[in-house]
């Protein structure tokens, strides 16, 4: 596997990462800073992106080292560009698809991090993409269907503006509802809150 024109994209706490060709396909290689406290970041995210692409969430996993891994490149642009360059009906779809990718992490017992300020996580194409699960991990009460629901509520102007109105307080409710008993009918509610906007 030889990667060609290697292209300085960001450096991270944990990481430093590039733009690569691999063939014709273009790729992320990230690479661990040495010397970090955190014991194998990389590997760990390796793990984390292994279980999450069997239910088509995160960048593609392509390969994995020690110190390193590869991962598609997701072409796109970050969430809140989406959103102020779209309208309605095309932003309530991609929050309904983020909300699924979130709730299918709530059922893995997976939490990531940054769902409340996912500004730069989260890469709308076709689709959303969410992007760097070196922070990702296992707990019996993730809560990034709850985080991803409050970034919202902090842009709620934002969307106001795009047609779309956010009920807070009913929000805020339903949210409680779905902290206490992390169910289908729970999240369906949350879900369906959006539905009509």
């Amino acid at each position: 596997m030889i990667l060609k024109s290697l292209k300085y994209l960001a450096s991270g706490k944990r990481s430093v990462v590039f733009l690569a060709s691999l063939g014709r396909k273009k790729v992320v290689l990230k690479v661990e800073k040495p010397g970090i406290a955190a014991k194998h970041p990389l590997k760990k995210e390796a793990r984390i992106l292994k279980t999450v692409n069997k239910y088509k969430i995160g960048p593609k996993l392509i390969k994995e080292g020690g110190n390193f891994v590869i991962v598609e490149y997701v072409k796109g642009i970050p969430i809140l560009e989406f959103f102020k360059k779209s309208k309605k009906k095309k932003i309530l779809e991609i929050i309904k698809d983020i909300l699924k990718q979130c709730r299918i992490l709530d059922k893995l017992k997976l939490n990531k991090l940054e769902m409340h300020r996912p500004i730069k996580h989260i890469i709308i194409n076709k689709k959303a993409t969410m992007i760097d699960f070196e922070r990702t991990y296992k707990t019996k009460k993730p809560k990034n269907v709850t985080q991803f629901c409050q970034f919202l509520m902090q842009h709620k102007r934002l969307l106001k503006e795009k047609g779309i109105s956010i009920e807070k307080q009913k929000l805020i409710s339903l949210l409680r509802k779905y902290k206490e008993k992390q169910t289908d009918a729970n999240f369906k509610m949350i879900v369906s809150l959006f539905l009509t906007s």
